[in-house]
């Protein structure tokens, strides 16, 4: 059950996404904006750089491939950085940690293990400030 969120199944994956929406002004991990996606099945990416089609700096997704990626069938978006897998923390600036442990996880989704991936799809609050300046500084538009 998701507070103040909703589910949704997508049928074309079977893939489970529940986002969750803060329910304070606060930045509480807990309370962050994100997506839950499981991986199951399927085949591994054929470029192992790019576990599920995800293209990583840090945790960061900075691009997904156009085809044959899970990751793109599943909803995933540029912008969004992985927080945990299957629970676990993934180091956010440890250059190759997310995408070592997201490749393990893929393996693992291919022998038919559900894995969920935590994706924190919100921005960062200094990127909203800065947008919002921006804005200003167009007249609102």
């Amino acid at each position: 059950q998701v507070q103040g969120g909703r589910a949704s199944k997508l049928p074309a994956t079977g893939v489970m996404v529940k986002r969750k929406r803060p329910t304070s002004g606060e930045e509480d991990p807990a309370e962050t904006a994100h997506e839950d996606v499981i991986f199951t099945g399927g085949n591994a990416f054929k470029d192992s750089r790019r576990p599920f089609g995800i293209e990583l700096d840090g945790a960061l997704v900075v691009d997904l491939a156009d085809r044959e990626s899970a990751a793109l069938q599943n909803g995933v978006q540029i912008g969004w950085r992985i927080a945990s897998v299957d629970g676990v923390a993934v180091p956010e600036d440890e250059e190759g940690a997310a995408a070592k442990v997201l490749r393990t996880a893929e393996k693992s989704a291919v022998d038919g293990k559900k894995v969920s991936v935590r994706f924190v799809t919100e921005e960062p609050e200094h990127w909203r400030k800065a947008s919002q300046s921006l804005k200003k500084c167009k007249g609102g538009r």
